[in-house]
């Protein structure tokens, strides 16, 4: 079977259009109708998270902009991305967050447009991908994503971009297309979370394995798309100096950083030291450590902490804290049992993240029980290691289950739409078939 360039561009306008004018209308109601009327929130923001913080970060830009110039305008306004771009906005239309909506309905747009390649990538077929995307459309916490400021429309959506064209690369995708996703992909996050690509080009590892095996030229496509990683990586570097990266390092909130004192300091390095910190992989390991322990000091009250006496200190300890960050990074929080709050956000979140998670394991189950059989495809082995490492890394920085879940939202429900994926081929091809021939734009 092969589908032709131009019907793969129009599906993919179509999906495009779809979600965009999803995120539009939905947006708009949640911002003008729900939060006002049962969150009772103002201006469409939700009460009680780090959105409000962006919001007004971005209109103390946008004003100094209006009385200053464009020489006021910072990307990362106190280290926060989200608050730059919007006050590019607010300096010329109406300090409401539904101005950001179009940017957020092309971001997530692409998102789930990428998503869906990953799909058609690993099963071969138009209709399973098609059904097994839809939780990026129907499940609500993304509303809260697209719907508010935040840094993970942008990371989110080049995640998936990345990861993309790293399957992309694996077949037969033209380079110039794979370049393009990946670089667009990098940029988003280097704009909001420099510290992701790192991160990001070790959880691609296990495409060049995979692309090893399916032969020379396969293996220097993907081993070209880690050097362009590496130079985005390098551009967002030198260019920190020049655009005031506020956010060098990784943080496990988005909130208003509380600083540290001295003797916190010490603290956190009696935590993690001795790490014997002389090679690269080393000092990244003492990193995650220092910002685990810092994230206890700065929100030592914070509900939904995890394993607040888990320290890292030597490599034996990343690898003893696997089972368990296993276990809260792909199963937590517990449906109905293990998220609370206290505000009616955060008792609303909690219904709805249970439901969410319920679906999460009547996926996980579906698919080893009836599509195991395609999982164990050299290209899906890649796709899921690269989420897990993914979500992995995430786990052992952030001890915090609220930001957790958010943070994870787009790496986490590409799992369960791949299972999703598998299981509907499962049932639309009974028997055992080849991989069908699909030539790809």
């Amino acid at each position: 079977m092969f589908v032709r360039r131009r019907d793969v561009l129009w599906s993919d306008a179509s999906l495009a259009a779809v979600t965009f004018l999803l995120v539009i209308a939905s947006g708009l109601a949640l911002q003008f109708l729900l939060i006002p009327m049962i969150l009772h929130g103002s201006g469409g923001l939700a009460p009680g998270s780090d959105w409000a913080y962006f919001h007004r970060l971005a209109v103390e830009q946008a004003k100094a902009i209006a009385d200053q110039g464009w020489s006021a305008w910072r990307l990362r306004p106190e280290g926060q991305a989200p608050a730059g771009i919007a006050s590019i906005f607010y300096t010329y239309l109406p300090n409401h967050p539904s101005m950001l909506l179009p940017l957020h309905g092309a971001l997530f747009a692409t998102a789930v447009v990428m998503a869906r390649r990953v799909l058609i990538l690993l099963v071969g077929d138009y209709l399973s991908a098609t059904l097994a995307v839809m939780p990026f459309l129907l499940l609500p916490s993304f509303a809260m994503i697209w719907g508010q400021l935040h840094k993970d429309i942008f990371s989110g959506a080049g995640m998936l971009l990345v990861l993309s064209s790293l399957l992309s690369a694996v077949g037969k995708t033209r380079l110039s297309t794979v370049f393009f996703m990946a670089g667009f992909g990098g940029a988003l996050m280097v704009i909001v979370r420099p510290y992701l690509i790192g991160p990001v080009v070790l959880a691609a590892m296990p495409f060049i394995v995979t692309a090893a095996f399916h032969g020379q030229a396969q293996f220097g496509r993907v081993a070209q798309v880690l050097l362009l990683l590496f130079f985005v990586l390098i551009g967002a570097r030198l260019a920190e100096d020049h655009i005031a990266l506020g956010e060098a390092q990784l943080q496990t909130s988005d909130q208003n950083p509380i600083a540290l004192t001295a003797a916190d300091r010490a603290a956190v390095a009696a935590v993690c030291d001795p790490v014997d910190a002389d090679g690269q992989i080393d000092r990244t390991l003492l990193k995650i450590c220092t910002i685990r322990a810092e994230y206890f000091l700065k929100y030592p009250e914070a509900g939904s902490n995890l394993s607040s006496d888990v320290a890292f200190r030597t490599k034996s300890d990343y690898f003893a804290y696997l089972p368990e960050g296993l276990l809260i990074g792909f199963f937590r929080p517990i449906p109905f049992a293990d998220v609370t709050g206290s505000s009616e956000l955060g008792r609303a979140t909690s219904a709805l993240v249970s439901l969410e998670m319920a679906l999460a394991y009547f996926a996980f189950a579906l698919a080893l029980a009836l599509g195991y059989r395609r999982l164990i495809d050299s290209r899906v082995i890649a796709t899921v290691a690269f989420l897990i490492i993914y979500v992995l890394i995430h786990v052992y920085a952030v001890p915090n289950l609220g930001t957790l879940y958010r943070m994870r939202l787009f790496a986490f429900i590409m799992l369960v739409s791949i299972c999703l994926a598998v299981v509907l081929d499962r049932f639309r091809h009974r028997t055992e078939k080849p991989m069908p021939n699909v030539r790809r734009p």
